[in-house]
């Protein structure tokens, strides 16, 4: 997902408004990094912080908790639907967020672990951005020599997401569904997925359409 493309010119724009002076946000350790201009952008929108120290630390993983955060600012989600996961308590500073993931439709509920402070995976963000754009499966559209690593619907996503430019696979031609991902490739799959699909909305989901999935689902 690091390789960067030439961008089209509109994006560059966006980018240019996005990171003027005025707009800025100092983040100390994105200056030399390949996604500086895609995490100046979203620090601009208050989608993505940086630390209290004031670094962003692009390189590092980002957990399930993290990216659930992240998404519900993508999309100003404000519903919240009861939590039931055993590791997930009102103290959490995530809690608010996996009751409004679940009632946007991104989390699907369970009784057993959530396991939020867990790395997400590569896989699962392309479900999830999936899911909040409503995106048709296009299972066609892929290539990856590991793509069996991904689920029939994992594919289909991945499929559109990859026709579409959003993602990109790894030199060697696989995804590597499983593997972590940074914070910097997140914020390059937002910010493309905005230029390709524009702002995700929010619509949440009647009670009656919230299923519950298996206990296991998040191990």
């Amino acid at each position: 997902m690091k390789n960067i493309k030439k961008l089209p010119l509109v994006f560059c724009l966006i980018l240019t408004v996005a990171i003027s002076p005025k707009n800025s946000k100092a983040l100390s350790d994105i200056n030399s990094h390949w996604a500086n201009n895609y995490i100046t952008a979203l620090s601009n929108r208050n989608v993505l912080h940086g630390y209290e120290d004031g670094t962003f630390k692009p390189d590092n993983n980002m957990t399930r908790a993290e990216f659930y955060a992240t998404i519900n600012k993508l999309m100003g989600n404000t519903k919240n639907y009861k939590v039931t996961f055993e590791d997930v308590s009102k103290g959490d500073w995530y809690y608010d967020d996996v009751a409004k993931g679940i009632k946007a439709g991104f989390i699907t509920p369970t009784t057993g672990r959530l396991n939020p402070n867990q790395n997400i995976t590569r896989k699962e963000v392309v479900e999830i951005i999936g899911i909040i754009y409503n995106l048709p499966e296009n299972e066609s559209a892929l290539n990856f020599s590991d793509s069996r690593g991904l689920s029939k619907t994992q594919r289909g996503y991945a499929g559109t997401l990859l026709r579409d430019g959003v993602i990109s696979g790894m030199p060697d031609g696989t995804f590597r569904p499983d593997n972590d991902i940074t914070r910097a490739e997140v914020s390059k799959i937002i910010m493309q997925s905005l230029l390709v699909y524009g702002e995700p909305k929010s619509q949440p989901v009647s009670e009656a359409q919230i299923k519950f999935g298996p206990r296991s689902l998040y191990n």
